[in-house]
C-alpha cells in the first residue's frame, strides 16, 4: 500500500466525514507527489499504481503527473466536498450540487460571483463540475470569468470536460472559454476528455477548434491517454480528425506502445490502420 492509501485510510477511519476531514482528503490528493487517484470516491481507497515501466521503458511518472492533476477534480465533481473557508463552505456546497435557487439567493445578496477558495477553486469551477449549465451561465451573467483557473491552472471547461457534461462545456465556449487554455502541467480539455472517455466533449472541443495533437510538456497527447484507458471510440474520433498517429513524446513513446503495453488490441489495430509505427 502507498504512503497516500495510508494517510487516506487514516483520514477516513475518522469517526465522522466533516469538512475539516474533506479539506484534509483534498489537501493530500492535490499534492503533486499524491499516488494515481484515478476514480476516486470518497468510501474507497485509491488504486495503486501500475508498474513504473512498461517493458523496461519509464512511462507511468509522464501519465502520473495527469492523475494527480485531476485527483482534486474528482473529488469536485463528486459534489461531497466543501473546500473554501468554513464561512462560504454552504454557497461552494450549493454550486457542486447545481443548487439555482441557493445560488441566485446568493448572487442577490450581492455575492461575489468570482468568489474561490486559497486554491483559486471558483464557484464557476464547482457548477462546471456538477454539470449545471444553467447555475454556469447565472454565474457568468453576474461577472465570473471562464478563463479562471485554479491553483492548478485548471479552468471551468477542464472540469466540465473531465466530468463529461458536454452543455456546460458548449455554454462556457460561447462565453469565451478557450478551448485549449493548458493548465501547468500542460494539458487542454481535450486531454481530459480523451483521458476519461469523454467522446461528446471531445467531440464538442474539436469541432470549436481544439487541436488534436496538443501535446502536455511530457509530449502526452490526447490519442495517448485514449490508448492508456482502453478508450477505443475516443481514440476512433481521434483519428479521424487528424490525430498523429505516431506521435511521440519526448521520450519516444507513441500511442501504438501504449495500446499494446496495456492489452488494448482495438485500439493498437486502428491505429496500424494508420500506419502507426512504435
Amino acid at each position: 500500500m502507498s504512503i497516500t492509501c495510508k494517510k487516506y485510510q487514516e483520514i477516513m477511519n475518522a469517526p465522522a466525514l466533516t469538512l475539516k476531514k474533506s479539506k484534509k482528503i483534498f489537501i493530500l490528493l492535490r499534492n503533486p507527489m499524491a499516488e494515481r487517484c484515478q476514480a476516486i470516491s470518497l468510501h474507497k481507497c485509491p488504486a495503486e499504481l501500475p508498474p513504473n515501466t512498461l517493458n523496461g521503458r519509464t512511462i507511468m511518472p509522464m501519465f502520473k503527473r495527469v492523475f494527480c492533476a485531476t485527483c482534486a477534480v474528482f473529488l469536485l465533481t463528486s459534489g461531497q466536498l466543501a473546500f473554501a473557508g468554513d464561512a462560504n463552505s454552504d454557497i461552494w456546497k450549493a454550486a457542486a450540487r447545481g443548487d439555482a435557487a441557493a445560488i441566485s439567493g446568493y448572487l442577490d445578496r450581492h455575492g461575489n460571483p468570482s468568489a474561490c477558495d486559497r486554491d483559486k477553486v471558483t464557484l464557476l469551477h464547482m457548477a462546471a463540475g456538477s454539470g449545471n449549465a444553467a447555475v454556469a451561465d447565472m454565474l457568468i451573467a453576474k461577472g465570473a470569468k471562464t478563463g479562471a483557473r485554479d491553483s492548478y491552472g485548471q479552468t471551468p471547461l477542464h472540469v466540465a470536460a473531465l466530468a463529461g457534461h458536454a452543455e456546460t462545456a458548449k455554454l462556457l465556449i460561447s462565453k469565451g472559454a478557450k478551448v485549449d487554455e493548458q493548465d501547468r502541467a500542460g494539458h487542454t480539455p481535450l486531454h481530459f476528455a480523451a483521458m476519461r472517455g469523454r467522446t461528446e466533449v471531445a467531440s464538442l472541443l474539436l469541432a470549436k477548434g481544439a487541436k488534436v495533437n496538443a501535446q502536455n510538456k511530457d509530449g502526452l497527447a490526447p490519442l495517448h491517454f485514449a490508448a492508456y484507458e482502453g478508450h477505443a471510440e475516443t481514440a476512433k474520433l481521434l483519428l479521424a480528425k487528424g490525430a498523429n498517429a505516431s506521435v511521440k513524446t519526448r521520450d519516444g513513446i507513441t500511442p501504438l506502445y501504449v495500446a499494446e503495453q496495456r492489452g488494448a488490441s482495438d485500439i493498437a489495430a486502428m491505429l496500424r490502420a494508420k500506419g502507426a509505427k512504435k
